[in-house]
């Protein structure tokens, strides 16, 4: 995966994506009950500091990376049915750049603003619980430093789930 296509990637930018996937940014009001969770939840606002170790900040980059890509092939797959199509003769030239059009400047830049003015602690902590990141797989020391959030998303989870959730 080569990390400088996401040179974008910080840490510290906290604005959300405007659509809510399954593994993406918190949403205001999951910060807001992240902040009011009081002793259950204590998660610092610039998680991944200038304190974090680079080994960490790598690790969870990396993890990002991987959703990233995850996440744009699936989009990338939607539009190369356009192609296909195109290449069928079933539509024309300029119904592919309606596509094409849409793509960039839809899901493209929802996945852009996603992985790039987000917290990555938030993606990765969140794509841990939900799945796409087999938490076996992820480095103790990285599963310690997402402790906190990790703990809310499961407990979020459970919350949806409707069964009890630890405080």
């Amino acid at each position: 995966m080569r990390l400088s296509r996401l040179a974008g990637l910080a840490s510290w930018h906290k604005t959300p994506a405007a659509d809510a996937r399954a593994v993406g940014p918190p949403t205001p009001q999951t910060v807001r009950q992240m902040n009011n969770a009081g002793d259950s939840f204590s998660y610092s606002s610039a998680a991944m500091n200038h304190n974090t170790p680079k080994k960490i900040k790598r690790a969870i980059r990396e993890y990002a990376s991987q959703l990233y890509e995850a996440d744009l092939r699936k989009e990338l797959e939607a539009l190369s049915t356009k192609f296909a199509e195109w290449q069928a003769g079933t539509i024309d030239s300029f119904d592919l750049q309606d596509a094409i059009h849409q793509f960039h400047h839809g899901a493209a830049r929802e996945l852009y603003k996603q992985y790039n003015q987000s917290d990555l602690d938030f993606i990765v902590a969140q794509a841990i619980v939900a799945g796409p990141i087999n938490r076996e797989q992820v480095p103790a020391e990285v599963l310690a430093h997402l402790g906190n959030v990790i703990a809310f998303f499961e407990n979020q989870q459970q919350a949806e789930a409707g069964g009890p959730t630890t405080q």
